[in-house]
């Protein structure tokens, strides 16, 4: 299983916006769930981490307004990206990847670039895959590629 990328953190969580425009109890729901898909996650129950992370989400998905509006959503996305790709479900971690995008701040985050390439490389779309592999890196540096496939790295700047 691939490491996790930087999102898998409850630093990042916070620093995604996590506790904004959010009840202190639905927080707190969101927050125990995250953590509980976050220990299954490290620990390779995907399918564990999964329900928790969609749970988490319907939490959010109802609150006023949409989804989107929330940057703890962008979170959320970004996990589910991480287990889709760990179960070798590229197809899937791409169209979330997709999605993750339209989430707040996510078009400057390297690891939401960084699965959406590696999706895209799995699936064999090179061209599309060094893009996304290079703003991942031109956002994250190298540190984003650590712990990752080399063949990933290599693909950089294959435009």
């Amino acid at each position: 299983m691939s490491s996790p990328t930087p999102l898998i953190s409850k630093r990042m969580r916070t620093a995604y916006g996590f506790v904004n425009a959010l009840s202190d109890e639905v927080q707190a729901q969101i927050s125990r769930l995250c953590e509980e898909g976050d220990a299954m996650y490290q620990a390779g129950r995907l399918y564990g981490a999964m329900s928790k992370y969609a749970g988490a989400m319907i939490i959010l998905s109802e609150q006023p307004g949409h989804i989107f509006d929330y940057e703890a959503a962008t979170y959320l996305y970004s996990c589910r990206n991480d287990v889709y790709f760990n179960q070798g479900k590229f197809d899937l971690c791409r169209r979330s990847a997709l999605t993750t995008l339209k989430c707040p701040g996510a078009d400057q985050s390297p690891a939401v670039h960084l699965r959406l390439g590696q999706a895209e490389f799995e699936m064999g779309h090179m061209e599309e895959a060094a893009k996304s592999l290079t703003r991942a890196f031109e956002l994250g540096g190298r540190e984003i590629f650590d712990g990752e496939d080399p063949k990933y790295l290599a693909q950089l700047g294959k435009i």
